[in-house]
């Protein structure tokens, strides 16, 4: 595993723990910009793990079925390599 293999697993990991989150409101919880937020969702929206919703001005995520099975994976990994980072809940 490289550096930057895990920080983003760790991203999509955050990500998915605010599944059903408006991504402004995101960005500011867990004290990132909100830039940052949106590309990594894009980027995620267009591999078929979040749905993007738009709502006048906000943009809300959640989780497709796709994204459902990847977080259970996601989890599984943290687990096996003993990984763990403090996700602000």
């Amino acid at each position: 595993w490289t550096m930057n293999a895990v920080k983003d697993l760790a991203w999509i990991k955050v990500l998915m723990n605010h599944d059903k989150k408006n991504i402004s409101k995101l960005a500011r919880h867990i004290d990132v910009t909100y830039s940052h937020v949106y590309e990594l969702v894009k980027e995620l929206e267009e591999k078929g793990i979040f749905k993007v919703t738009v709502n006048g001005r906000e943009k809300n995520i959640e989780l497709t079925k796709k994204g459902k099975k990847l977080k259970k994976s996601v989890n599984e990994i943290y687990q096996l390599l003993g990984l763990w980072i403090n996700v602000v809940s």
